[in-house]
Protein backbone atom coordinates (compact mmCIF):
# COMPACT_ATOMS: atom_id res chain seq x y z
CA UNK A 1 0.00 0.00 0.00
CA UNK A 2 3.02 2.17 0.66
CA UNK A 3 4.62 1.58 -2.15
CA UNK A 4 1.44 2.15 -4.38
CA UNK A 5 1.29 5.53 -2.83
CA UNK A 6 5.08 6.38 -3.75
CA UNK A 7 4.80 5.56 -7.11
CA UNK A 8 1.13 7.41 -7.32
CA UNK A 9 2.56 10.28 -5.40
CA UNK A 10 5.33 10.20 -7.82
CA UNK A 11 4.24 10.53 -11.18
CA UNK A 12 1.76 13.34 -9.86
CA UNK A 13 3.96 15.60 -8.69
CA UNK A 14 6.23 15.22 -12.10
CA UNK A 15 2.88 16.29 -13.63
CA UNK A 16 2.33 18.98 -11.84
CA UNK A 17 6.04 20.16 -12.21
CA UNK A 18 5.75 19.77 -16.07
CA UNK A 19 2.41 21.70 -15.49
CA UNK A 20 3.99 24.46 -13.74
CA UNK A 21 6.64 24.79 -16.70
CA UNK A 22 3.90 24.82 -19.25
CA UNK A 23 1.94 27.60 -17.74
CA UNK A 24 4.99 29.59 -17.83
CA UNK A 25 5.70 29.14 -20.20
CA UNK A 26 2.44 29.99 -21.93
CA UNK A 27 2.21 33.15 -19.19
CA UNK A 28 5.55 34.44 -20.34
CA UNK A 29 4.97 34.17 -24.10
CA UNK A 30 8.95 33.72 -24.56
CA UNK A 31 11.14 30.21 -25.50
CA UNK A 32 11.29 27.52 -23.15
CA UNK A 33 15.36 27.47 -21.69
CA UNK A 34 16.93 24.84 -20.99
CA UNK A 35 17.91 26.56 -17.66
CA UNK A 36 14.42 27.10 -16.43
CA UNK A 37 13.69 23.50 -16.98
CA UNK A 38 16.36 22.60 -14.68
CA UNK A 39 15.60 24.96 -11.97
CA UNK A 40 12.04 23.18 -12.30
CA UNK A 41 12.71 19.58 -11.74
CA UNK A 42 14.99 20.79 -9.35
CA UNK A 43 12.09 22.00 -7.20
CA UNK A 44 10.10 19.25 -8.05
CA UNK A 45 13.11 16.83 -6.68
CA UNK A 46 13.36 18.78 -3.40
CA UNK A 47 9.44 18.23 -3.28
CA UNK A 48 9.84 14.94 -3.61
CA UNK A 49 12.45 14.00 -1.07
CA UNK A 50 10.63 16.10 1.20
CA UNK A 51 7.49 14.35 0.81
CA UNK A 52 9.40 10.89 0.85
CA UNK A 53 11.26 12.00 4.22
CA UNK A 54 8.10 12.83 5.89
CA UNK A 55 7.05 8.94 4.87
CA UNK A 56 10.08 7.43 5.55
CA UNK A 57 9.44 8.67 9.43
CA UNK A 58 5.81 7.03 9.00
CA UNK A 59 8.17 4.47 7.55
CA UNK A 60 10.07 3.86 10.92
CA UNK A 61 6.69 3.01 12.24
CA UNK A 62 5.62 0.45 9.36
CA UNK A 63 8.84 -1.47 9.09
CA UNK A 64 12.51 -1.66 7.75
CA UNK A 65 11.04 -3.53 4.32
CA UNK A 66 9.60 0.28 3.55
CA UNK A 67 12.63 2.25 4.27
CA UNK A 68 14.71 0.15 2.13
CA UNK A 69 12.41 0.54 -0.88
CA UNK A 70 12.74 4.28 0.02
CA UNK A 71 16.09 4.52 0.59
CA UNK A 72 16.68 2.61 -2.91
CA UNK A 73 13.87 4.99 -4.27
CA UNK A 74 15.85 8.09 -3.50
CA UNK A 75 19.03 6.47 -4.69
CA UNK A 76 17.38 5.72 -8.25
CA UNK A 77 16.42 9.53 -8.16
CA UNK A 78 20.22 10.62 -7.46
CA UNK A 79 21.49 8.61 -10.17
CA UNK A 80 19.17 9.47 -12.99
CA UNK A 81 19.24 13.64 -11.65
CA UNK A 82 22.89 13.37 -12.08
CA UNK A 83 22.89 11.89 -15.64
CA UNK A 84 20.11 14.72 -16.22
CA UNK A 85 22.77 17.19 -15.44
CA UNK A 86 25.69 15.76 -17.56
CA UNK A 87 23.43 15.28 -20.51
CA UNK A 88 22.90 19.00 -19.87
CA UNK A 89 26.63 20.02 -19.65
CA UNK A 90 26.97 18.15 -22.45
CA UNK A 91 24.25 19.90 -24.43
CA UNK A 92 25.76 22.89 -22.98
CA UNK A 93 29.43 22.37 -24.32
CA UNK A 94 28.03 20.91 -27.83
CA UNK A 95 26.16 24.28 -28.40
CA UNK A 96 29.05 26.76 -26.88
CA UNK A 97 31.90 24.60 -29.48
CA UNK A 98 29.12 25.31 -32.44
CA UNK A 99 29.29 28.78 -31.42
CA UNK A 100 33.20 28.92 -31.54
CA UNK A 101 32.95 27.09 -34.63
CA UNK A 102 30.44 29.66 -35.98
CA UNK A 103 32.37 32.68 -34.78
CA UNK A 104 35.95 31.10 -36.38
CA UNK A 105 34.23 30.88 -39.85
CA UNK A 106 32.66 34.11 -39.65
CA UNK A 107 35.75 35.86 -38.73
CA UNK A 108 37.86 34.17 -41.32
CA UNK A 109 35.48 34.63 -43.96
CA UNK A 110 35.56 38.36 -42.92
CA UNK A 111 39.45 38.60 -43.28
CA UNK A 112 39.00 36.73 -46.40
CA UNK A 113 36.76 39.76 -47.50
CA UNK A 114 38.81 42.66 -46.53
CA UNK A 115 41.98 40.87 -47.97
CA UNK A 116 39.72 40.67 -51.36
CA UNK A 117 38.89 43.93 -51.17
CA UNK A 118 41.90 45.88 -51.33
CA UNK A 119 43.36 43.68 -54.16
CA UNK A 120 40.28 45.06 -55.82
CA UNK A 121 40.99 48.39 -55.32
CA UNK A 122 44.65 47.91 -55.98
CA UNK A 123 43.15 45.97 -59.30
CA UNK A 124 40.90 48.84 -59.83
CA UNK A 125 43.53 51.15 -59.66
CA UNK A 126 45.68 49.19 -61.59
CA UNK A 127 43.23 49.46 -64.33
CA UNK A 128 42.78 52.87 -64.24
CA UNK A 129 46.24 53.60 -65.33
CA UNK A 130 46.43 51.39 -68.17
CA UNK A 131 43.34 52.89 -69.43
CA UNK A 132 45.32 56.00 -68.88
CA UNK A 133 48.03 54.62 -70.66
CA UNK A 134 46.44 53.90 -73.65
CA UNK A 135 44.72 56.63 -74.47
CA UNK A 136 47.45 59.21 -74.02
CA UNK A 137 49.61 56.18 -76.72
CA UNK A 138 46.41 56.92 -78.79
CA UNK A 139 46.84 60.60 -78.58
CA UNK A 140 50.49 60.40 -79.66
CA UNK A 141 49.59 57.51 -82.28
CA UNK A 142 47.14 60.49 -83.89
CA UNK A 143 48.97 63.21 -83.62
CA UNK A 144 51.94 61.07 -84.91
CA UNK A 145 49.89 60.38 -88.27
CA UNK A 146 49.05 63.76 -88.18
CA UNK A 147 52.68 64.92 -88.68
CA UNK A 148 53.25 62.59 -91.17
CA UNK A 149 49.99 62.97 -92.69
CA UNK A 150 51.51 66.60 -93.14
CA UNK A 151 54.68 65.62 -94.35
CA UNK A 152 53.18 63.05 -96.87
CA UNK A 153 51.14 65.83 -98.44
CA UNK A 154 54.29 67.80 -98.79
CA UNK A 155 55.87 65.31 -100.28
CA UNK A 156 52.93 65.04 -102.60
CA UNK A 157 52.35 68.65 -103.58
CA UNK A 158 56.29 68.56 -103.83
CA UNK A 159 55.88 65.75 -106.44
CA UNK A 160 53.32 66.98 -108.42
CA UNK A 161 54.85 70.47 -109.08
Amino acid sequence: MFEVLLVVEWKFLLFCCFGVVLWIYLKKKKKFRVLCAAQYWDLSIYMLLRSWLRKWFLAVLLGIRCISKLAADITNLKERRQKNDINLFLTRKNIQDLNWQRKNMQLTAGAKLREMESTWVSLVSKNYEIERTIVQLENEISQIKQQHGEANKENIQQDFQ
